[in-house]
């Protein structure tokens, strides 16, 4: 965010917000596995069109064992960014 010149936003011009983000190269832990929910055997694909550079939505589609579906929805909400 400082690279990107991002911390003129009200919300970010504090230090201590931007001392809250992870060190780069951001590496997930066993920690972060544990706190999250493992969708990584689901096929996922990117809804984000050609070219875009915010790859941040996505979606899933998987059969159910009664025969219905389960459709998954992703999008990162990040208005203020």
């Amino acid at each position: 965010m400082r690279k990107e010149n991002l911390t003129n936003h009200p919300l970010l011009d504090s230090d201590s917000v931007l001392d809250c983000l992870p060190t780069m190269p951001w590496t997930i832990t066993e920690e972060d596995r544990q706190a999250r929910r493992d969708l990584t055997s689901y096929p996922i694909c990117s809804i984000d069109p050609p070219g875009c550079t915010d790859i941040d939505d996505a979606l899933h589609v998987r059969p159910l064992p009664n025969g219905n579906f389960e459709v998954g929805v992703r999008i990162l909400f990040d208005v203020w960014l």
